[in-house]
């Protein structure tokens, strides 16, 4: 589990499926039993058959992303109302992201998904206000940020056992300044 999520399910999984229910982003390593599938759901958003596979799920909100490793996942949304009883298959290398609207299939790098699992922050030409949402979870903190529509790109990684004063020290020195009050974080102009 990533900083910030939780995960539900039952003490002893009943005889049909291996039902868990999620907030947040967790990564899965799943053994394939067709007798006992095994679904991942996210208050309607997303619910994911997981047909034996490694995968990543970042359900935070009304949108959910799941990135394939490995194997295969089938999803659906009950929300979708439109699509009622549709599917997406997802081959691995593959992302979905599912909101109340529909379900988008795309490529992407998969390693920078899981890097949270390895330990570290990456970013790919993420703007300040992604940046900031990544710290916000890891390090508990409320974002005070007045400028929205900053257009600088970071690119790079970061150890996730950096102290914040470390990280911020990091971005400072892409010239935004921080100030620390408690839990919140505020971005200087």
């Amino acid at each position: 589990l990533n900083a910030g999520s939780s995960i539900t399910y039952p003490v002893v999984f009943n005889q049909s499926t291996r039902k868990v229910s999620m907030d947040g982003e967790a990564y899965f390593d799943i053994a394939h039993d067709k007798q006992k599938p095994f679904i991942v759901s996210k208050n309607g958003v997303v619910n994911i058959e997981v047909l034996g596979t490694r995968f990543n799920v970042a359900a935070y909100q009304q949108q959910a992303k799941v990135t394939l490793l490995e194997g295969s996942v089938k999803i659906s949304a009950d929300s979708l109302q439109s699509q009622k009883g549709k599917f997406k298959m997802l081959k691995p290398g593959q992302q979905a992201v599912v909101s109340k609207e529909e379900i988008q299939l795309g490529g992407t790098d998969v390693a920078r998904q899981v890097a949270w699992k390895e330990g570290f922050f990456s970013f790919k030409n993420d703007n300040l206000s992604s940046v900031l949402r990544q710290l916000a979870v890891w390090y508990d903190l409320e974002i005070v940020y007045n400028n929205p529509d900053d257009q600088r790109l970071f690119n790079g990684e970061l150890s996730r056992s950096l102290s914040l004063k470390q990280v911020l020290a990091v971005l400072e020195e892409s010239n935004v300044s921080f100030k620390i009050e408690g839990k919140k974080l505020i971005v200087a102009p």
